[in-house]
């Protein structure tokens, strides 16, 4: 964002080509910016079916805690 807005004020785009140069890097901007945000839920999908994801884990600690306490029912804990 703030390349962006070095970039229009240190060049004569509104000069050279008028509105629509300018028009032009504003969707360049939106292009790549898009882009990035793509590519990071993209990133983000695979990272999720690799590893798993939150709700995955959250699963398997309530599973685990379930059947931790099962086992403990008969037991008196000292708190």
């Amino acid at each position: 964002k703030s390349l962006i807005g070095w970039y229009i004020g240190t060049s004569a785009v509104a000069s050279s080509y008028g509105a629509a140069g300018a028009l032009l890097v504003v969707l360049l901007w939106v292009f790549y910016s898009s882009e990035i945000f793509l590519l990071g839920a993209e990133f983000t999908r695979a990272y999720s079916v690799r590893y798993g994801s939150r709700s995955d884990l959250q699963a398997t600690i309530e599973a685990s805690k379930s059947r931790t306490d099962a086992g403990d029912a008969g037991q008196d804990r000292k708190v």
